[in-house]
Parts: structure tokens; C-alpha cells; sequence
């Protein structure tokens, strides 16, 4: 995708509300009938929860839109069709298409944001494919969110709710809750993962019958076999998942209940869960790789307390026994300190680096922030100088995880 067609449009900012979005999807004649809609709230793990919901969905013969963001390592990752990556000609078109019907009709202010013209962009997309289903995710919040846009909507799904974006969603998790469950509407089928109480209760307020995931229906014994994690829910016992960590055996737990109140019917929907549980991959989310002298590198975007704490459980599980080297860079809209101190109490080293975003803070004042929780945290000037000073200091039982971000983490990779 032209780099400069997204900067461009960076600069209209972030600006919560529905009017600019409805105007433009109206004079691109999309529908916003949601029967085909699964759309998706929480403070994290939407992109696993969405992937695993896509997977199952087209293992059952659905054709499936999946708008996910933020895009981690390609940006046409987030526009994506049965797993397939929309080709960056084909987006380039619709980007261009949308602003010539926008002028056209003269709808010029004020001017879609970047995430307003990506909503339009993907639903654009998913109705000239005739899309089956639809996966959608919210970018920030959901009430006042770009995606929220729909008369109606088949189905709600709530991932995990804390606090982050306070600026935009309030200060505290109650109205973090309540802005989220906006999303839901009348007749909406709606399943959550397990929540907090407060959080719980705004969601059954908004709708009584709204199913809750018990954890304690997931198998606490889990094995390791060929990189996969392999555990049991309820009725599917062995389940094989590539997607590590934990949390991820939640995540697949919810994708199932949502997919059972979808297509629970189908006669081998077992079979089909099975095989869409062991296919589903998303980069970017405790995604464990190896370095060229075979020290674990984990790529993790946590970028929010609730996140980080779901990553060091992870951890724990993984590499009971490693010393952790954390590489981390934050936003400056995030819960900086709070982040700082959990990674601190686990971390033997800390590499601080600012990333790549008008939004990057800046890592020479995250390394002094560090060192207010721990006496052995520097900063590094790049990425790549990162990495190295994190093997410079790797013995044979290091773990280098890199996190705080997703927006960096191509850069890792490369």
C-alpha cells in the first residue's frame, strides 16, 4: 500500500463520533443491515478471538470478511477475505474509488480519518465480494467507534475488558464497559469472555442473556507437541492450537461459543472446530521465534496492563526457568508507569527503544522510568540496536521478548 496515501490521511487524527462514517458509507451505497455482522469489543485479544471466528466460519463453507487492525507486519493484513490478504492494487482502487464518490457527492468536510476511511474500505470490499459473514472489529471503545454503524447486528462478541484509552473511552472501567456495550442491539446474539464483575453486570444490563465463557471449563492441563499447545473445552477435548499462550485457549473458547450459537446446527460442526482451531495463526501475538543461536525471541504486542499481565503469565508457562530481556516501547496515551513497574518486577534487563509513530514515547524517558523500578535498564537508538545489545547480554537460559507495541514488531521480524 502507497505509504503516502496512509500518512496523508494520519493527519485527520482520531475523532470518535458516527456522523462522518455514516455519511460516507451512504454515499457509497453500502448496507448497513448486520445480519451479516459479528462484531467484535474488548480491550484486547480481538484479532485472535476474530481469527479463530473466521476460521470456523469458513471450514463451514462461508465466505468471511475479517477487518482487524492494527495491521502488525503488512497493512493489507487487515482487510482479509477466507485468510487471504486483500492485494494492495485492490485496496489502492477502493482508497481511490471512496475519495472520488466522496467528492463527488461533496460530502469534503470534514475529512474521514484514517481508521473511518479503513471501516469504509473493508465494508466496501466485503459487499462487492458478497461476503457470507462478517468479522468485525472495533478499533477503540464501540459506542462512538467507526465500525458501530449497523441497524442491526447479528452478533456481539466482548474479549476481555480493561482499562485503556482513557482519554477517549473514561477513567474508569465502568464507563470503559458501558462505552464498549454500546455496540450491542436489539436481538443481537451476544457472548463474552469471562469479565470482571462490574464489567459483567453493564453487560447484562444492556442484554439479559448475554453468555459468559467459564474458564473453568478449559482444561487446566495442557501439552506441547510440534508447536502447538494442545487442551480441552467442554465438549471438544484435544483441541491443537498454534496460536501460544494462555490466553489464547480463552480466546478459542469464546470463538467456539460464538460460532455454536452461528452454525451450531451444521452436522460435523465438531470436525469443522477442530480443523479451524489447529489452522487459525495470527503474527504478532506471543508469537515465539528463534534467534540465529537459538535464544527465544517472543513477539508480543501487550500494550495495556491487563495485556502485559496476560503476557508474564504466559511466560511463566512457556519459560519457567528463562532470565527475561525485555525490548519495550510504548505510546505516550498509554499507562506508561504501570506498564513499566509489572515488566520490571519480572525483567533481569530492560532495552527501551521509541517507536516508529508520531504517537512513539520517547524510549530515553521510558529507560528513566524503568530505572525508577529496576537498576538495570538502557536505551538503544533503533530497533535493530536493541536486539543486538539484548543478545550482547543473552546466555544460554535468555528469553528477549519484545512488546509494549505491535507497532515495531515488523521491524523484529525483518
Amino acid at each position: 500500500m502507497n505509504k503516502d496515501i496512509i500518512n496523508d490521511l494520519k493527519k485527520y487524527g482520531i475523532h470518535p463520533g458516527l456522523e462522518t462514517i455514516k455519511n460516507l458509507l451512504g454515499s457509497l451505497d453500502i448496507p448497513l443491515d448486520g445480519k451479516k455482522i459479528i462484531h467484535i469489543a474488548g480491550t484486547d485479544a480481538k484479532g485472535s478471538v476474530g481469527e479463530y471466528i473466521s476460521k470456523i466460519l469458513e471450514g463451514s463453507g462461508k465466505k468471511t470478511g475479517h477487518f482487524l487492525s492494527p495491521a502488525v507486519f503488512e497493512y493489507e493484513e487487515m482487510f482479509r477475505i477466507n485468510g487471504k490478504n486483500i492485494s494492495e492494487k485492490r485496496l489502492e482502487d477502493i482508497y481511490s474509488y471512496i475519495e472520488k464518490i466522496r467528492k463527488e457527492k461533496g460530502s469534503l468536510l470534514p475529512h474521514p480519518t484514517l481508521f473511518e476511511m479503513e471501516t469504509a474500505a473493508a465494508l466496501l470490499y466485503f459487499h462487492e465480494e458478497d461476503c457470507d459473514y462478517m468479522v468485525i472489529e472495533c478499533g477503540m471503545g464501540g459506542k462512538w467507534d467507526a465500525t458501530n454503524v449497523f441497524e442491526n447486528t447479528k452478533m456481539c462478541v466482548f474479549t476481555p475488558i480493561g482499562r485503556d484509552h482513557e482519554k477517549f473511552l473514561g477513567d474508569s472501567l465502568e464507563k470503559i464497559a458501558s462505552n464498549k456495550a454500546g455496540i450491542i442491539k436489539e436481538g443481537a446474539i451476544c457472548i463474552s469472555a469471562h469479565q470482571e464483575d462490574p464489567v459483567r453486570k453493564i453487560l447484562l444490563e444492556k442484554n439479559n442473556e448475554t453468555k459468559f465463557i467459564d474458564p473453568l471449563e478449559i482444561s487446566k492441563g495442557v501439552s506441547y507437541e510440534n508447536g502447538y499447545q494442545i487442551f480441552s473445552y467442554r465438549d471438544f477435548p484435544g483441541l491443537r492450537t498454534k496460536m501460544l499462550g494462555a490466553f489464547q485457549r480463552e480466546n478459542a473458547a469464546l470463538a467456539i461459543e460464538a460460532a455454536r450459537s452461528l452454525i451450531g446446527d451444521k452436522k460435523d460442526f465438531g470436525g469443522i472446530v477442530y480443523k479451524a482451531v489447529e489452522k487459525a495463526a495470527l503474527a504478532g501475538r506471543f508469537d515465539i521465534r528463534r534467534t540465529y543461536n537459538d535464544i527465544p525471541l517472543v513477539l508480543d504486542g501487550a500494550h495495556n496492563p491487563p495485556a502485559v499481565r496476560r503476557l508474564l503469565g504466559s511466560l511463566e508457562e512457556y519459560f519457567p526457568h528463562e532470565e527475561y530481556i525485555f525490548i519495550l516501547g510504548v505510546f505516550m496515551d498509554k499507562n506508561i508507569k504501570e506498564i513499566a513497574r509489572l515488566i520490571s518486577k519480572k525483567a533481569r534487563r530492560i532495552i527501551t527503544i521509541t517507536p516508529p509513530s508520531e504517537r512513539g514515547f520517547k524510549g530515553e524517558d521510558l529507560r528513566d522510568i524503568c530505572l525508577g523500578f529496576m537498576g538495570n535498564a538502557e536505551y538503544a537508538g533503533s530497533v535493530d540496536s536493541a536486539i543486538d545489545k539484548a543478545l550482547e547480554g543473552a546466555g544460554d537460559n535468555s528469553c528477549i521478548i519484545c512488546t509494549g507495541s505491535f507497532s515495531y514488531l515488523k521491524d523484529v521480524r525483518q
